[in-house]
């Protein structure tokens, strides 16, 4: 596991949200086409296909995500997985990972 850093609060401030989601449906070959087509309109692609399934991947904002499962619904979803929200600031604000502040008493010698 990662330790975590630190946290900052962004809530307030301009921000970039990003969801995945893994969505698997059912679809017969005449189905598959309509599927594709769906996923270009929400900039999906699809990962992986068999004769009766498709599974595609999504990244976006969180109501991107769902718009896309509200359409693919009909269809009949078999499984769908999702990450939680990753944000980042927008512009030129940015922290430095090479040396991220360590508080007073850790880099004191023991």
């Amino acid at each position: 596991m990662v330790n975590v850093l630190w946290v900052d609060d962004i809530t307030h401030k301009q921000s970039i949200n990003r969801v995945l989601a893994l969505i698997k449906v059912n679809c017969n070959r005449e189905q598959r086409d309509e599927i594709l087509k769906i996923c270009e309109v929400f900039r999906a692609r699809a990962i992986d296909m068999s004769p009766e399934r498709v599974t595609i991947e999504i990244t976006g904002p969180q109501d991107k995500v769902e718009g896309l499962v509200s359409v693919l619904r009909p269809f009949g979803i078999l499984e769908l997985v999702q990450t939680g929200t990753v944000a980042m600031t927008r512009g030129v604000e940015k922290h430095d990972l090479a040396h991220p502040t360590v508080p007073a008493s850790r880099n004191s010698a023991a």
